[in-house]
């Protein structure tokens, strides 16, 4: 988990599936050597938060693949953890799996989509300006 700042800022807890196994730090979620972590940097250039970094799981899958069942279950209890720790954050889902691991804990988030590459979604630029005003709106709404 990485933290942006060490301020009094509210704070904005984004969940991620796991690292990529291109990152410079493998242990990292969202590094900014990663397309993901770009694309990231440019969806929160407008938040006034402190942003806090996670995932469900925090090992790298060979080739990217997605995470089993299994592994989101083995990395449910690591999440609560997170969550609890930092409590009063807003929490938002980057992707299905970290979305649907926080509905499993039954943890209010805000649902985007994942900023890899690979996602088409993402090759709707009207789509993206509406999620990104979306989570502006989530991050600076006085409600957790």
């Amino acid at each position: 988990m990485v933290s942006t700042t060490s301020s009094t800022l509210p704070r904005v807890l984004f969940v991620g599936s796991n690292p990529s196994h291109k990152s410079a730090d493998p242990g990292a979620a969202f590094h900014v050597s990663t397309k993901s972590g770009a694309t990231l940097a440019v969806w929160c250039r407008n938040l006034n938060n402190e942003i806090i970094f996670t995932n469900v799981f925090h090992s790298p899958t060979k080739s990217n693949r997605p995470l089993s069942d299994g592994e989101v279950q083995e990395g449910l209890q690591q999440l609560r953890e997170t969550i609890q720790s930092n409590s009063g954050c807003k929490v938002v889902a980057l992707g299905k799996t970290a979305s649907d691991a926080l509905n499993r804990l039954g943890e209010r988030h805000l649902a985007m989509p994942h900023p890899s590459g690979l996602n088409r979604q993402l090759n709707d630029r009207e789509f993206v300006e509406r999620k990104i005003k979306e989570l502006e709106e989530f991050c600076s709404s006085s409600s957790v």
